[in-house]
């Protein structure tokens, strides 16, 4: 019976544990709340995307991609997560030590993402339920592969959406 009374016991705190995470919400007046005595809240701004306006970090430093890696990489933002395929590019093996493997496509591990805590997630993908299952994470931004028609389009929007326009067009006159 003693079993019994301490096994429910631990279900019911199990339970409300679960039910105190799932109560916190993501609205930029907690986040505010929440910034450190003395210090500002990030700056934000909103950008466009196919799953309607997004809030995101003017500049941000944690972010995880699943496939954008190397236009990260080529604006000098090392991302704190990607995945393993891209990590495994014997061509970027030096630029990418220190970034964490979130799965591999098609596999990405969610608890991993959430485990790295980033401020901005970028997912090229079609399927809607990508950024559904990110989005709860962080501000996710879906870039669809084949969006931009070339380097130069692709880059120039990295560009800009990060605050990278400068380095953009440094990397992209070197690489012309």
């Amino acid at each position: 019976m003693k079993k019994q009374t301490w096994s429910l016991t631990i279900l019911l705190i199990l339970i409300l544990a679960l039910s105190a995470c799932a109560g916190k919400t993501n609205s930029s007046a907690e986040k505010q709340d929440q910034t450190p005595a003395g210090q500002k809240p990030a700056a934000t701004k909103i950008v466009q995307t196919i799953h309607g306006e997004i809030t995101i970090p003017v500049q941000p430093k944690r972010i995880v991609v699943d496939m954008y890696q190397n236009d990260l990489l080529a604006l000098g933002i090392k991302p704190v997560g990607s995945v393993k395929y891209y990590l495994d590019n014997p061509f970027s093996k030096e630029l990418v030590q220190d970034i964490a493997s979130i799965g591999d496509r098609g596999s990405v591990s969610v608890e991993k993402v959430l485990a790295l805590e980033p401020d901005l997630i970028l997912v090229g993908s079609n399927d809607v339920g990508e950024y559904e299952k990110y989005s709860k994470i962080a501000p996710t931004i879906v870039i669809p592969f084949g969006t931009y028609k070339n380097v130069h389009d692709e880059l120039t929007a990295f560009g800009e959406l990060l605050g990278k326009e400068q380095e953009a067009k440094a990397w992209l006159a070197q690489y012309d």
